[in-house]
């Protein structure tokens, strides 16, 4: 999907990054910034052969690029610049070819347990609209119950699913989680009880009760 699209990416490593579903606002960047990994080139876009993916190679354009303090620069990273004294940052992360036996395999690598200070969510229309209605999870004892459960859920592959439709449905939620850090993860819920992060090549069979009882909380 990546040259279908041509979402924001980098190439670390050897590994393709595409921007993050975990955000930062641009007043908290510095604070994240870690050591300097080097300077992204252009040069990729929707035509290019996989022998233009070379080492910081990028469809983002020339900028410096970060690890990401608290985090393992083999998953995440950060673009950062100071153009006329105002900040440019993004989050990137490599989700793919990574071995997930379950929810903590991928969540572990964002530190969520007992570091998610506030959390919000956001009905399916309101998201599609890009109307940002968004309202805070008031019910603190679904979300930590879905938080612990989610460590344990159950990876599917995502291809099979998105073939079979599962975009086609509606009934979606999205969930917001504020971190001590100042990072803010993205979470899609599926009605079918099913959580999917960005582009991370699965989805998460979360344990029903918890999964419900999370769900059944957030309502207009």
């Amino acid at each position: 999907g990546v040259k279908a699209d041509m979402i924001a990416l980098v190439v670390y490593k050897n590994n393709i990054y595409t921007q993050s579903a975990t955000r930062i606002d641009a007043a908290d960047a510095a604070a994240l910034r870690g050591d300097k990994l080097g300077r992204t080139t252009g040069g990729i876009n929707e035509w290019s052969g996989n022998d233009e993916y070379i080492e910081l190679a990028s469809n983002i354009g020339e900028t410096d690029l970060y690890s990401v303090k608290g985090y393992d620069s083999s998953f995440l990273i950060m673009s950062y610049s100071e153009i006329n004294g105002e900040v440019f940052a993004e989050l990137y992360e490599h989700t793919n070819g990574i071995t997930i036996n379950s929810g903590a395999d991928l969540f572990g690598k964002l530190n969520l347990e007992s570091r998610v200070t506030s959390a919000q969510w956001e009905s399916f229309n309101s998201w599609n609209n890009g109307l940002q209605q968004q309202a805070p999870i008031a019910n603190g004892e679904a979300l930590e119950g879905f938080l612990t459960t989610l460590q344990a859920a159950k990876p599917l592959a995502a291809e099979p699913l998105i073939e079979q439709g599962i975009y086609d449905s509606e009934d979606r939620k999205i969930i917001y989680l504020q971190l001590e850090d100042n990072a803010r993860v993205e979470l899609t819920l599926f009605g079918q009880g099913l959580v999917r992060y960005g582009l991370a090549p699965v989805f998460f069979d979360v344990e029903s009760g918890a999964f419900q009882q999370l769900w059944d909380s957030m309502k207009l």
